[in-house]
């Protein structure tokens, strides 16, 4: 124990004065000179104002005083004191104070204060009011100070002021303002707006710190205290140790999560840094680990204000709130959700509480599995923490598939579905804002909401033209054919093909769906359209320059009949794209080709139909009927297709055109298919007909071949005799040049007969004429057959032999 100088005041020379100080080469505080004297109020005789015991710290002192009046002054009224003085750094280690103040009063004990004063003084102390408690008996005064020293903690012991007063405070008495005051009897009216007790007030209400203070022995406040670093000077700090007992001894009873965090987070304030009260924010801790999964979000929520710094182990915390944030969070109720993402604005709680969540967050809203995005879905709907929400959530389109897959199954109320439309603008979503614009209003206002969407409207669009019904989808795409994507549209026509049973085609936008329709897989006509009437109608709309969108193409085959019958059918294919313009005259052509083969007599088609004609003649030969026709078209044909084609018909087929095919063949000069028709004639009798027709165009051989075929013996012309024999004069000037005399011979002529010089064509003639005017034996026929055997495989010589023997027998039958 450190014992304190010991100094005396009394009278001096009739005034107040320092008499006695152990410690001689030191000066004590002048102002410990008022503060030892008799307290400063008026008093009537045999007022007793003693003993005015008093404590305070002055300068680098701490002094204690004892004063009473000194009887043995010269002056009456005098007073004395006996002071005991420490260093303010040593007074905080004095534990006792009675041992001195019974020193001090000379008396072997000083009376100690009854429990109620005691109580009712600590609770005074430890209260918020301005007014410091006062007691006015001065008997129990100084035990009073000697049971609450005993409480008191160092700094609070350094700063303990308290002193005996009359009347209340004026300011500037004292260099340390008293806590409490000691009074006589008699002045306790002067404190009338004061905290007053003696020994006979009755108890009050007594909390827990007061009663700590009082002396009651409290092992949690010990505990607090010991774990605790030094607090301050300030009594009411006994305050914060007895809530924190409190808490602690909530905590340890209940053993639950929330008491563990109320205490951690009250035993913080008293122990901020981290290693202090370490083993009792680790008990609090531990509980917390073991509780925390199955915790509610308020309790999450409380956490956030946990200072990192202050609290051993933040790391596991950090780890077990992202663990529930990630298992637990989506079970909970909506506005539970909200109103933690609503403790993630900026700078609003701590930091590492924050970074927590938002990882956690980070990872289930990056991709969203369904049960996350139907919490998701709900959250936005409530309209709060929007902006967090879209901090923390991904945009991707992936997202929003899953939000769309669970949004009919969320159960929101209407008034959400403006909130989420807004929410999707943020994000650029279009078809979760046209799902939340079709289920806050009707089909026409809902797509008028979508198309203001401020990025890509579309995908909202096709979305509503896949999910509203679909009378309300065609009375859309009716109303914006160019802003409304005709392929989703198509696709509900093929489902459902009642939509275009209304099919006008004289309307672009219906040809547009039309034709989508028809591609898409429908029904390329509706039940209820009367077809030909559409047809019709198609065909003009293309006259008239509507766009087909490839109708005549795709309908080709079933416009064939009616566009063979329209009027216009050249300009409609003038109009049309080329693929469309072919695939029609295609069909048209094959129509055509038909009619005619079934006897059908047809004007001139369209050059684009001719056209195609001739391409589906080179795949299938046309009829004589067909090639008629191409005659009377007056089409142009090329000679080696006719005769191509004429090689694939009988001699009766071709018979039936006999008239208007051998015209063309005369009048257009066709030799070749002339020769065809004779060299066929000779064993088609159907064909002799034609052959004579056209034998101007024939060699005269052939010429005189059929004219002898078809001519009796006596009305032969005698010039086409003589042509005959210069043919064959003519045949052996050219293989026999030199060799007519010795033939002539053999075929049982005589030299003499023969010309012995001119050309061999010149020699043959006469050789002919003489054989036929009797000067060789058998005549022209045995010059043909020793012609034979020089020339054996000749077959002109053959064909003018046939010749020969038909004019002969002619001649024998007439």
């Amino acid at each position: 124990m450190i014992k304190p100088f010991r100094a005396q005041y009394g009278e001096y020379d009739n005034s107040h004065a320092l008499l006695t100080w152990d410690k001689a080469n030191g000066e004590l505080p002048t102002s410990l000179l008022g503060l030892t004297d008799k307290p400063q109020f008026p008093t009537s005789p045999g007022e007793v104002w003693w003993p005015s015991v008093g404590c305070s710290p002055i300068e680098e002192w701490w002094a204690l005083w004892w004063t009473t009046p000194d009887e043995k002054a010269k002056r009456s009224g005098m007073a004395k004191s006996e002071v005991a003085i420490w260093r303010i750094k040593d007074i905080g280690s004095i534990d006792d104070l009675s041992p001195f103040l019974e020193e001090l009063c000379g008396i072997e004990q000083i009376l100690s204060p009854p429990n109620s004063l005691l109580s009712n003084t600590a609770e005074a102390l430890l209260s918020r009011s301005q007014k410091q408690p006062v007691i006015k008996d001065l008997d129990l005064w100084p035990g009073l100070l000697a049971a609450l020293w005993k409480q008191l903690w160092p700094s609070a012991r350094e700063h303990f002021s308290v002193c005996v007063a009359g009347q209340p405070p004026q300011g500037g008495e004292w260099q340390a303002n008293p806590i409490l005051f000691g009074t006589p009897p008699t002045r306790a009216q002067h404190w009338s707006h004061y905290p007053i007790f003696d020994g006979n007030t009755a108890l009050g209400k007594i909390g827990r710190g007061a009663l700590w203070l009082s002396g009651a022995t409290d092992d949690t406040i010990d505990e607090i205290i010991h774990a605790s670093p030094e607090t301050g000077p300030a009594l009411i700090n006994i305050n914060k140790f007895a809530r924190a007992a409190a808490h602690l001894d909530n905590f340890r009873d209940n053993n639950t999560p929330d008491s563990a965090l109320s205490f951690l987070r009250t035993i913080a304030t008293l122990a901020p840094q981290i290693s202090q009260a370490n083993q009792l924010k680790q008990e609090a801790l531990e509980v917390v680990h073991d509780h925390i999964q199955n915790a509610s979000a308020k309790f999450i929520n409380a956490l956030a204000n946990l200072d990192s710094n202050q609290i051993p182990a933040n790391k596991f915390l950090e780890n077990e709130i992202s663990t529930w944030i990630g298992t637990r969070l989506i079970a909970k109720e909506a506005s539970d959700a909200v109103q933690l993402l609503s403790f993630l604005e900026p700078d609003t709680q701590q930091t590492w509480w924050q970074k927590s969540i938002q990882s956690a967050l980070t990872k289930k809203l990056t991709k969203l599995s369904p049960k996350w995005a139907t919490a998701t879905l709900q959250w936005v709907a409530l309209g709060a923490s929007i902006e967090i929400i879209q901090s923390l959530l991904s945009s991707s389109s992936s997202n929003e598939d899953q939000l769309l897959a669970v949004a009919d199954g969320s159960q929101l109320p209407n008034s959400s579905f403006p909130i989420i439309r807004e929410f999707c603008k943020r994000l650029g979503w279009s078809r979760l804002h046209a799902w939340a614009a079709g289920k806050e209003s009707s089909p026409a206002v809902a797509f008028t909401i979508q198309r203001a969407f401020p990025t890509s409207a579309m995908d909202g669009l096709v979305y509503l033209l896949n999910s509203l019904p679909g009378k309300a989808v065609l009375t859309e795409y009716l109303s914006h054919p160019e802003s409304t994507p005709v392929a989703s549209v198509a696709q509900r026509t093929v489902n459902d093909s009642s939509l275009i049973d209304s099919l006008d085609p004289a309307v672009d936008s219906w040809r547009r769906l039309w034709a989508e329709h028809i591609q898409h897989g429908g029904a390329t006509w509706p039940d209820r359209v009367d077809t030909d009437t559409a047809k019709t109608d198609l065909l003009n709309a293309i006259l008239e320059g509507g766009t087909s969108y490839g109708l005549a193409k795709t309908l080709a085959e079933d416009l064939s009949e009616n566009a063979l019958a329209f009027p216009q059918l050249d300009k409609v294919l003038s109009i049309l794209p080329m693929d469309e313009q072919t695939a029609l005259a295609k069909q048209v052509a094959q129509v055509l080709i038909t009619k005619v083969n079934a006897g059908h007599t047809l004007s001139l088609p369209s050059p684009y139909v001719l056209k195609e004609v001739f391409k589906e003649l080179i795949l299938a030969p046309p009829s004589a009927q067909f090639i008629a026709s191409l005659f009377q078209w007056d089409a142009n044909i090329e000679e080696e297709a006719v005769r191509k084609w004429l090689t694939k018909l009988s001699g009766d087929e071709i018979a039936t055109i006999s008239h208007i095919l051998g015209s063309h063949i005369q009048a257009l000069s066709w030799k070749k298919i002339a020769q065809d028709i004779y060299k066929r004639s000779l064993h088609e009798r159907s064909l002799k007909k034609l052959a004579n027709s056209c034998s101007d165009l024939l060699p005269i051989l052939s010429q005189l071949r059929l004219k002898f075929s078809k001519t009796p013996s006596s009305s032969i012309d005698p010039a086409d005799k003589k042509q005959l024999l210069l043919e064959i004069a003519r045949l052996g000037a050219d293989t026999v040049t030199d060799g007519l005399h010795d033939l002539w011979e053999r075929a049982g002529g005589k030299r003499k007969h023969l010309e012995l010089y001119g050309t061999p064509e010149s020699q043959w003639q006469h050789a002919v004429f003489r054989a036929e005017d009797g000067k060789l034996k058998g005549g022209v026929g045995a010059l043909l057959e020793a012609l034979e055997k020089e020339i054996p495989h000749n077959q002109e010589l053959k064909e003018l032999k046939d010749m020969w023997q038909l004019l002969n027998r002619k001649r024998r039958l007439f």
